[in-house]
């Protein structure tokens, strides 16, 4: 991995960027398997709440990938003293079976969330059959923690 980091011509790490104006780019790269809706007006945040909030769309984006396979709508809402994230995707046949409750994946970005002072819930939505992932994170952060 650490090769792939690497400008073959100074040998020197390469940063690969994750803010929160890489969503739209993770978003098309996925095309039909993921939906983006971005409400407010997007601005840069503070650089742990701009990784927090990336890495939190992206893994809930690959879970719902991997265990629903069906598309992932991923909901931004900008407001003056914080950023929401909401992911939802179907669950239908066996993936019910799959929920991936207690995950790493989901213990990793409720500990994302919290450091920051923000709130994160996930789990199945009552009556409908879909996944949902929802988090809020402060636009200022509580710390700039390195996540």
């Amino acid at each position: 991995m650490i090769d792939v980091l690497r400008d073959e011509r100074d040998e020197e790490p390469v940063a690969v960027p994750r803010r929160m104006g890489d969503i739209h780019d993770l978003a098309e790269s996925l095309g039909e398997e993921a939906t983006l809706h971005v409400e407010g007006e997007p601005r840069p945040l503070p650089a742990a709440v701009e990784l927090a909030a990336f890495r939190i769309v992206q893994e809930s984006v690959t879970n719902a990938l991997k265990h629903s396979g069906g598309p992932a709508h991923v909901r931004v809402t900008y407001r003056e003293d914080e950023i929401e994230l909401t992911i939802e995707n179907p669950m239908t046949g066996s993936a019910v079976s799959r929920l991936p409750s207690g995950s790493l994946g989901l213990t990793g970005m409720r500990e994302r969330a919290e450091v920051l002072g923000g709130s994160f819930g996930a789990g199945p939505v009552p009556g409908t059959g879909d996944w949902r992932v929802h988090a809020v994170l402060p636009a200022k952060a509580a710390t700039e923690a390195v996540l």
